[in-house]
Formats: C-alpha cells, sequence, structure tokens
C-alpha cells in the first residue's frame, strides 16, 4: 500500500513537472539559451514570489522504515526490531511586506517501534508508538539574492 502511493505520488510530481516544462520554454527556437540566460531571464522578469499580498502554501513528508539488529542506543541496545517513523507537515504564510512573511506551520509526526531490547540487567519485549501534533505561528524574512533587488 505504501509503495503505491509512492509511486503514484512520484508519477504524480513527474507529469507536473513535464507540463510546467512545456510552458516555461522559449517561443524563439533560433536561439540558443544556456543555463545561466535562462535562470537569470527568469528571476529578472516574471519571478517575483515574495512581493506583498502572496501568499505562499508547502508541504514536507519524511519516512524511515528500518530493521534493527545489534543496534545500541542511548540508554539499551536493540537485539532485533523494527522502527516506522513518518513526519507530515503542512505550511501556509502570508507576505505582509516584500520579503516579510507571517504564517502557520502544522506537524503531526509518528515514531513505533517493535523489537526486543536489552536494557541491563533484563531483556525486554518494545512496541512502542508516539504520535505528535504541533501548531505553531513563525515569521520569516527573505533577502533577496537577484543582482536588481539587492538591499
Amino acid at each position: 500500500m505504501l509503495k503505491k502511493l509512492l509511486l503514484l505520488l512520484f508519477v504524480s510530481l513527474w507529469i507536473t513537472t513535464e507540463i510546467n516544462a512545456q510552458y516555461t520554454q522559449p517561443k524563439d527556437t533560433s536561439k540558443t539559451y544556456g543555463p545561466f540566460e535562462l535562470l537569470t531571464s527568469y528571476y529578472e522578469t516574471n519571478f517575483r514570489p515574495f512581493k506583498k499580498r502572496n501568499w505562499y502554501t508547502g508541504t514536507a513528508f519524511s519516512l524511515e522504515d528500518k530493521s534493527m539488529e545489534n543496534t545500541s542506543r542511548l540508554f539499551d541496545k536493540v537485539l532485533t526490531g523494527d522502527k516506522l517513523d513518518y513526519d507530515l507537515t503542512f505550511k501556509g504564510g502570508y507576505f505582509l511586506k516584500d520579503y516579510v512573511m507571517v504564517g502557520l506551520d502544522i506537524n503531526y509526526s509518528q515514531y513505533k517501534f517493535t523489537g526486543t531490547v536489552f536494557r541491563e540487567p533484563d531483556t525486554l519485549q518494545s512496541n512502542s508508538i508516539k504520535r505528535r501534533t504541533k501548531i505553531y505561528p513563525n515569521i520569516t524574512t527573505y533577502f533577496p539574492l537577484t543582482r536588481n533587488e539587492r538591499l
């Protein structure tokens, strides 16, 4: 199930990238543009993501699925075990001024471990699940790096 979900996510990102690449190609095909020319022209003409009244949205996802065997940790040693951790973050914000954004981040994470652990002097069977939800505001300042907008 998880492999199918990751494959679907990868294919949808690839299709989106291909569609966007078709619309961002230069119209004049008689000129050959190098990477530097393409990048600088993009940043100097229509690229204005940090201007006042723009919205920002973002997502981040991390996944760790690991089988452990004879692994030392801080207070114990894992003889055998399986670890499944994931973290999902949604971000959003609004630019109040040029290069100044206020936003809100929502984070959900789960840490799960099942296995046999050695803690002096006993060997224990461990099953643990830790879930966490965080909601936190932020204020972010960006610094322009393009030549025509440097501070």
